[in-house]
């Protein structure tokens, strides 16, 4: 999930590009410790922390962002 958000942060700057950096960097660390999973791996601290920073910067934005209304089709019967 956060290599797939990363590549899109980073391909359409919907997001600041130190969230998608952050995803890309992320994302592989998870694979690597996978075989630790039972210790509780330290890098799901990073990911945890990441959907925090992505939620706060959606929250602070989401005010900011024009979203435009599709045209309207007439629909003759």
């Amino acid at each position: 999930m956060l290599a797939a958000a990363g590549g899109v942060i980073l391909s359409t700057r919907c997001l600041p590009r130190w969230l998608g950096w952050w995803a890309l960097a992320t994302a592989p660390l998870l694979l690597a410790t996978v075989p630790f999973a039972t210790s509780g791996p330290p890098t799901l601290l990073l990911a945890l922390i990441w959907i925090v920073a992505t939620s706060i910067t959606l929250v602070i934005r989401g005010d900011r962002v024009t979203v435009l209304a599709p045209p309207r089709v007439a629909v003759s019967a």
